[in-house]
């Protein structure tokens, strides 16, 4: 009797077309999660999965007259395209600036396709994105939990076979260790759908009714972060409990004191850079070596910025820059330091970064775009505010000391925490106006 009403369950009465846009986007967002790599293929899947359902539902998607910030991102876009003329590297400028023109138009396709869809399929979304979002957190926690036993299950059969002499052989003591840092890369695909995820179950439950779930899921949210060992994710994780608690009682404080901070990044990040490197704050056990690396890079990074500060050395070009200076002369290690004076792939702090490759005339543009963003935070129902701006703190911290601003999956993560905001607050607006 129970499979029998299981099977019955209006759950599964969707019929074939929406069945393909929810199993799309969970399988997207599962596959993000527990492989963030994928980020771009699963933003493409789902716009392909909305606007394949939009059409066959002869659904007339209008991308007419586009939003500030999306104007704004796209002058970014321009501009890295443009850079490619003075770029040091202009295969990988030119690649970034068609894989950000190309998430945008993606984010932008799935707005208006949200707009126009029925709520019953907004409803359906949103609870496919949130199971997977569910299924993949238990997965990155019995993984944490179990020292990847998973994966090194997964990889231990390639890890097992070996050609040797001519021929194949299988050695059955192969050992598969995960590196750590792969792991780090699960904390940002984890952190910036954490709260879409949360309002969405608030939508599904009801508001209270949703408390004691949305509790869980955080909670082992941050558990996965603390067995990571990811401090920039605890970091941000924290403040943005902060500022979702702050935006309950008063969003527009909230909203306009991460405005500050947004522009008082890009201000300091460069005179700060060297401020800590002239501390000496990068020796001894002052703070951990991860830390003190960055502290090192970041220094010869904002030095190396004053060669090129208007207009920068060209998205993503850091690395081969890098490559090429230290093949002509080998980047010393001075005695004490933990990282030579070399600035590395990237700056590992988006604000720095930005100046460095982007220069003057494109931070600016790339700080304006973060301010428009946040303004549109004002113009959603006021219960899904905080929500918006928590996941805001979680984007800004976790770029701020993480990972590269261009890096293609990095990109798509910021695309991936749209979509699903974006889908969380058309929900939100279909539920208030039925």
């Amino acid at each position: 009797m129970l499979l029998r009403q299981l099977l019955k369950a209006e759950i599964w009465q969707l019929g074939r077309l929406l069945w393909v846009v929810v199993t799309s986007i969970a399988v997207a967002i599962f596959a993000f999660i527990s492989t963030p790599w994928l980020a771009l293929a699963s933003v493409g899947s789902i716009v392909a999965a909305v606007a394949y359902g939009a059409r066959r539902e002869r659904l007339a998607i209008v991308l007419a007259g586009p939003p500030d910030w999306l104007i704004a991102a796209s002058i970014v876009a321009a501009y890295i395209l443009l850079s490619t003329i003075w770029s040091g590297d202009r295969r990988i400028t030119a690649l970034t600036a068609l894989i950000l023109a190309l998430l945008l138009a993606a984010v932008h396709i799935v707005a208006r396709a949200v707009d126009r869809l029925p709520a019953d399929w907004l409803e359906h979304m949103t609870r496919s994105l949130l199971a997977a979002f569910i299924a993949a957190l238990i997965y990155l926690l019995v993984e944490e939990l179990s020292d990847d036993v998973i994966k090194r299950t997964l990889f231990w059969p390639f890890r097992a076979v070996r050609w040797a002499n001519g021929a194949i052989t299988f050695d059955r003591s192969v050992v598969v260790k995960i590196p750590p840092q792969s792991v780090k890369w699960n904390m940002p695909a984890l952190g910036f759908l954490l709260w879409p995820a949360l309002l969405m179950a608030a939508l599904q439950l009801g508001w209270r009714q949703a408390r004691v779930m949305q509790l869980v899921v955080a909670a082992a949210a941050f558990w996965v972060m603390l067995l990571s060992d990811h401090k920039t994710s605890q970091v941000a994780f924290v403040l943005a409990v902060v500022a979702f608690a702050g935006a309950h009682f008063k969003p527009s404080r909230v909203r306009l004191a991460l405005m500050g901070l947004w522009v008082t990044a890009f201000v300091v990040v460069v005179p700060l850079a060297h401020a800590a490197f002239n501390a000496d704050m990068h020796l001894g056990r002052r703070v951990g070596s991860t830390f003190a690396a960055r502290i090192i890079l970041w220094n010869v990074t904002a030095t190396e910025f004053w060669k090129a500060p208007i207009l920068g050395v060209g998205a993503a070009a850091t690395k081969r820059l890098d490559n090429e200076r230290n093949a002509i002369t080998p980047a010393p290690t001075p005695e004490g330091f933990t990282y030579p004076l070399r600035t590395g792939p990237h700056a590992h702090d988006v604000f720095l970064q930005s100046w460095f490759e982007l220069g003057a005339v494109g931070s600016l543009s790339f700080l304006v775009f973060g301010l428009l963003v946040l303004r549109t935070t004002r113009h959603v129902p006021p219960d899904t505010q905080p929500y918006l701006l928590a996941t805001f703190t979680t984007v800004f911290i976790t770029s701020a000391a993480s990972f590269g601003l261009f890096e293609p999956w990095f990109m798509g993560a910021y695309a991936l925490s749209a979509i699903a905001a974006t889908l969380a607050v058309a929900y939100r607006t279909r539920l208030s106006a039925s």
